[in-house]
């Protein structure tokens, strides 16, 4: 045959052969897809372990961060606490630097006559306003709203992570009916929006009751914690005969505002996080060994000390971002409806944002991002750590 010639037979069989390797592939792609259908389907939407776990880690996590929550919350209504109680705010002592070195207290001094007040609100920051507030009102004043805290932040945690698993898993079958698989992280920012959304059914609340109490500038310094319980059940009192039970979901789309974002950022990071370390434990024996003990990286032998790193880290970053909504979102749930409580005329959340840049600057969209990002760092790092722990715990039982 020469070079000019075809070999129709030898071109036809290699034609074959390309069909025969088509069909063969193709059904290698359906039999994955089938199984991993299969295996999804077969999957339960959510266990028990989960709602236990949610529930127990949340817990443990916002009644030991409490404190820097309520310092977040204070910095971030402070205008409005100069102005409503005036007699509980520190001043500077001639000659010190600190706001709060020297500290001395007014007894009705308004806020506008008074030389010695900052300018721009109470505290000048996080170490300035955790030493205002225990000087002036006793280190258990950091605990105001700890027994709304004791008492929903185990459900409203169990329904957020029960609605995380729910939401991940069936993005999951949906992407399966069509034979699609997305980053782990993909799914955990439809997940992660959905789940704090249902939270906030609890969330909401707990935050009106918590921050109104954590506001409250009185000087208790004895006999405050047998009064936790009585001074919550009567704040909420206050709040439904005075607004009626929608006074204990406002600011519920501000929450979600704040929050669906924040969970969406927070959950994506962490996966991300999370599926870039079992990479890098695959490819390499020495990370291997060091991060996931010789055992083969996966998320189901993902290592304690790893949970918290990757969760402390995305925890940061979502609330240094979500901020500016967190500002809004908190001064309106603590605004009252009665005489001589705090008032941010806010008609949304938008509004509110518009009206903060234009009387505090950028400063004010991020008043008090330091204890925002002190608070949920530590709190996403030591709840997902838990739960993943006490989870996997609960699942080796069972099994």
């Amino acid at each position: 045959m020469g070079w000019g010639e075809v070999d129709i037979e030898q071109l036809d069989r290699m034609v074959e052969t390309e069909r025969c390797r088509s069909r063969v592939i193709r059904r290698q792609v359906q039999a994955s897809t089938t199984s991993t259908a299969d295996a999804t389907e077969g999957e339960p939407l959510f266990t028990v372990s989960e709602l236990v776990s949610g529930c127990i880690s949340g817990l443990i996590a916002d009644s030991v961060l409490h404190p820097i929550d309520t310092i977040r919350t204070r910095l971030q209504v402070q205008q409005e606490l100069v102005e409503l109680a005036p007699e509980v705010v520190p001043l500077k002592m001639e000659g010190e630097k600190g706001c709060c070195r020297g500290v001395s207290f007014t007894s009705s001094t308004p806020h506008s006559s008074s030389p010695h007040l900052p300018r721009e609100g109470v505290y000048r920051g996080m170490n300035d306003a955790a030493v205002g507030i225990v000087r002036s009102e006793g280190f258990l004043a950091l605990f105001q709203g700890i027994s709304a805290t004791l008492l929903l932040s185990g459900p409203a945690n169990a329904l957020y992570f029960w609605s995380y698993e729910i939401a991940k898993r069936s993005v999951h079958r949906v992407e399966a009916q069509f034979g699609m698989r997305s980053p782990e992280w993909a799914s955990a920012i439809i997940a992660g929006a959905l789940a704090d959304t249902s939270g906030n059914i609890i969330w909401v609340p707990l935050d009106v009751i918590k921050q109104r109490m954590q506001v409250e500038k009185r000087p208790y310094r004895s006999h405050y914690l047998s009064a936790f319980s009585r001074e919550e059940y009567a704040t909420l009192k206050h709040i439904v005969e005075k607004e009626g039970i929608r006074g204990l979901y406002v600011g519920f789309g501000s929450s979600v505002l704040t929050y669906a974002p924040f969970s969406a950022i927070y959950f994506a990071f962490y996966e991300l996080f999370k599926d870039q370390a079992c990479a890098i434990g695959g490819r390499s024996e020495e990370i291997k060994s060091l991060l996931f003990d010789g055992r083969t990286p996966s998320p189901h032998t993902y290592p304690f000390s790893l949970s918290l790193a990757t969760a402390f880290v995305s925890g940061a970053i979502a609330a240094t971002l979500t901020c500016p909504f967190d500002v809004v979102k908190t001064r309106i749930q603590v605004s009252g409806s009665g005489e001589g409580e705090m008032k941010f005329n806010y008609s949304s959340s938008f509004k509110g944002l518009a009206q903060i840049m234009r009387e505090e600057g950028v400063r004010g969209l991020f008043r008090g991002v330091g204890a925002r990002a002190l608070f949920f760092a530590p709190s996403c790092a030591l709840t997902m750590a838990l739960y993943e722990e006490i989870k996997q715990n609960i699942d080796g039982v069972e099994e």
